[in-house]
């Protein structure tokens, strides 16, 4: 099987980017050749080769991983010259459904049948369930981890960490267990090292909850003020954090959902999970310092032996295969 896979130049050669570890592993699981959207003319299967240096001739999948922005705003892919499989990975369907993004949905079927499209390959269940209730052929592979840079480091670990940006969600969550009494670090800064610091605490934070400040500019400027000024939904599936955490060793600390378990996260064993900011505030006011150095372990474990971007890679290319 030889695969166009038209992408980005960051995420295929970025090594600050978590998106370059699948492509290495697509790469070296299949025959791939890369096409920049950067250096396209046009969205054409024709100009994906012109820009890969490639014949347009004996490929038998074009895989498209761009960002949605740029896709959405682009003319229609035009096809001319391939007869093969057209796959859409996409990493942000969940937008298509986030009760905090509105105005993208209804966005990714569109483009899906506009674009026509063989397969959308989707990062979460509940989504891939949605979009299939709205005529998108789609698949789950979920989301994974860099394998290079999170793992445990087997070191003393104390209290409590969070990183990432500070949604209005997150910075809610934050904000309502130090209100608790609850420390909780933000350990935030360069990719290549965050590991090291992820490995320092006993517990991450994790908050996949879409939130919306009311009100819009003025809202979130607000919420930067009083973090409590968010309305906040279940979430809709898992983000790399939850990966990245448990890699670390870190015992996550994830809001609850259905999809964790069959991705092996099991509150009480993998990981401890929360409905609301209270329950999140009593699971870490409860939680013994021994129960979450086991729980962080067999964390770590779990991410290792299922959820590294290889097996993601293996993932994709055997739903490419099974087409």
């Amino acid at each position: 099987m030889r695969i166009l896979l038209v992408t980005h130049a960051d995420l295929a050669k970025d090594p600050n980017h978590y998106v370059s570890r699948f492509v290495a592993g697509l790469t070296e699981l299949a025959d791939v050749v890369i096409a920049c959207w950067e250096d396209m003319a046009s969205p054409s299967f024709l100009d994906a080769s012109r820009a890969a240096g490639a014949s347009p001739s004996g490929f038998d999948v074009c895989l498209l991983f761009v960002r949605f922005r740029l896709l959405a705003e682009a003319t229609p892919f035009d096809w001319s010259g391939f007869g093969g499989r057209r796959v859409w990975l996409e990493h942000d369907a969940w937008n298509n459904y986030s009760p905090a993004h509105a105005r993208w949905h209804g966005r990714y079927p569109a483009v899906y049948e506009r674009d026509r499209f063989h397969l959308m390959i989707s990062t979460g269940r509940q989504t891939t369930q949605l979009l299939r209730r709205d005529g998108v052929n789609a698949q789950w592979v979920p989301k994974g981890y860099s394998d290079d840079v999170f793992h445990d480091l087997g070191l003393e670990r104390s209290g409590t960490c969070t990183f990432g940006t500070m949604w209005p969600s997150r910075r809610a969550l934050i904000h309502h267990l130090r209100g608790r009494g609850i420390e909780v670090i933000d350990v935030s800064g360069p990719f290549g090292s965050l590991n090291e610091r992820l490995n320092a605490h006993v517990a991450g934070v994790v908050c996949n909850m879409p939130g919306l400040a009311p009100f819009g500019r003025a809202g979130r400027a607000i919420n930067r003020l009083i973090p409590s000024f968010v309305r906040t939904w279940p979430a809709v599936e898992p983000m790399i954090k939850t990966f990245e955490t448990a890699a670390a060793g870190c015992a996550p600390i994830v809001d609850h959902l259905e999809e964790l378990e069959d991705l092996g996260f099991v509150n009480g064993a993998t990981c401890l999970t929360y409905r609301t900011f209270d329950e999140a505030s009593e699971v870490l006011l409860s939680a013994d310092p021994a129960e979450l150095r086991a729980i962080g372990t067999a964390a770590a474990a779990l991410a290792r032996t299922r959820h590294t971007w290889r097996h993601r890679a293996v993932d994709v290319l055997g739903l490419l295969e099974g087409m």
